[in-house]
């Protein structure tokens, strides 16, 4: 393993919860709009919210960060409800 990706990886397991949602807001463009408009479209979104997830997850799966954020450091995947077949 090269130091560089072993040092991403050494990095993202100590990276808490709170960092990682800003991270993840970040890398998305989620603004409070954004979160308004959510809240608005729930009653109609919500029986579909499973289905929407797992798109929202394989679209930041595209990215190589974000693809070990989520998946290569073990302690993050492991309430991950996406299949290895998903990713």
């Amino acid at each position: 393993m090269p130091i560089q990706e072993f040092c991403i990886k050494v990095q993202l397991s100590r990276m808490d919860a709170g960092q990682l949602l800003n991270k993840l807001i970040s890398r998305t463009g989620l603004l409070e709009q954004h979160v308004q408009t959510l809240c608005r479209l729930e009653p109609l979104m919500a029986p579909m919210a499973s289905e929407i997830a797992l798109a929202f997850y394989d679209y930041l799966g595209r990215d190589e960060e974000m693809r070990a954020i989520l998946w290569e450091v073990p302690e993050r995947s492991s309430g991950c409800i996406i299949s290895d077949s998903k990713r």
